[in-house]
């Protein structure tokens, strides 16, 4: 089980670091607006992780003891938990940004206000990822508590670089000219780089939800087997 959850973390941690240095392209302010944001975001990822971990330790204990009800209940209530605790404080962070912006500038000067301005328009995207993520991060982790991980780790990295990638480039710097210049539009900057994001955690996180409410894990082989109710 090891090599399918790493692999899905390291996915994970790799496209979203290739669209943090996709926005660092564009300057030094929205290079410094992403990171300012993305270190705020962590309090509610970190939350939110906690207890998708905690609760895919309840879905494994009940999916040992081949209680297929109680498995789906309780991983339910950690997907609802995790989306909400990881949404509110998220929420928490958008209205703040403002001020917590500030606590990472130093002076007045016209690159500090252009920092802090980007950071209260990123924050709403930011904030809608988290909530996905969430959605995202706690399916995953059921499905990890009944044992059911390659599909997971298959299905993220497709997505990470199939969708997230090519996704984050195109809503960043826009269509190229040259043969294409009838198409051509402009990107969306950092901005593009968060909407790319919240793409890719819902498309997961229906695909992960999907598949533990369809209840495949137990046929999975590396489950428990075949659970009672």
């Amino acid at each position: 089980m090891g090599v399918p959850i790493g692999l899905g973390l390291a996915v994970d941690m790799l496209a979203f670091a290739m669209m943090q240095l996709m926005v660092v392209r564009l300057g030094a302010v929205s290079g410094a607006a992403i990171q300012i944001v993305t270190a705020l975001i962590a309090l509610p990822y970190v939350v939110g992780s906690g207890i998708a971990e905690a609760g895919m330790t309840l879905v494994a204990q009940q999916h040992g003891g081949r209680r297929s009800a109680a498995t789906l209940a309780v991983g339910g209530a950690t997907i609802r938990l995790t989306v909400a605790a990881m949404g509110m404080l998220g929420l928490c962070v958008a209205l703040s940004m403002p001020w917590l912006a500030t606590l990472f500038l130093t002076g007045d000067g016209a690159s500090a206000s252009a920092v802090r301005s980007l950071c209260v328009g990123l924050v709403g995207p930011a904030m809608l990822f988290q909530a996905c993520d969430g959605w995202k991060l706690a399916s995953n982790c059921c499905l990890m508590g009944v044992g059911d991980v390659r599909l997971p780790a298959a299905l993220a990295t497709a997505m990470a670089w199939l969708l997230w990638v090519p996704a984050a480039y195109l809503l960043i710097f826009g269509l190229p000219g040259g043969w294409t210049h009838d198409l051509a539009w402009a990107g969306l900057g950092a901005t593009g780089g968060w909407w790319a994001s919240v793409l890719y955690s819902l498309v997961m996180g229906s695909l992960l939800y999907g598949r533990w409410r369809r209840a495949a894990w137990r046929r999975s082989p590396l489950g428990v087997g075949a659970v009672s109710g």
